[in-house]
């Protein structure tokens, strides 16, 4: 399994905004900037798109009937990008699951609207890249963690 690292860099979000589309069980990004997307990262069913200058996208399968409810609290994240440091051009136009050898929890808190796909392991920092996207970064600058707010929750 491939492994990546991440760098977070301050700054203003990008475009974009999450919906949850139930009729397709799924997650997309409306309104995203995403001219060209190099590698996507998957967890679960979901992709997280990237290009050269970070994040830009999720989508993807996320089944409603499979979130856990939880009374897990999203506090606000500083602004930014995350950036893919190791991504090379021969890595270009591939996909990678991040969680190859286990499904990672999803978790709903209904009354905040957030959504966390969990991994277990702690967040040390994290950052909101695209309004209602926060990823959270482990000691090891790997992906914790994955929250979404999106604008319309059923």
């Amino acid at each position: 399994m491939m492994r990546f690292q991440f760098e977070i860099v301050s700054g203003a979000l990008k475009p974009g905004q999450p919906v949850y589309k139930p009729e397709d069980f799924a997650f997309d990004t409306i309104d995203a900037e995403s001219n060209q997307v190099d590698i996507s990262l998957l967890i679960n069913d979901l992709s997280i798109d990237f290009d050269e200058n970070g994040l830009v996208a999720i989508w993807g399968l996320c089944p409603r009937n499979q979130w856990r409810e939880s009374s897990m609290l999203r506090q606000p994240a500083p602004t930014g990008k995350l950036i893919l440091k190791n991504l090379h051009e021969e890595l270009s136009g591939k996909s990678f699951r991040l969680n190859e050898n286990n499904r990672w929890p999803v978790f709903v808190n209904s009354n905040s609207g957030w959504i966390c796909l969990d991994s277990g392991l702690d967040e040390i920092t994290s950052v909101e890249v695209i309004g209602g996207v926060i990823v959270g970064i482990g000691k090891d600058q790997q992906i914790t963690k994955l929250w979404l707010h999106p604008q319309n929750m059923y």
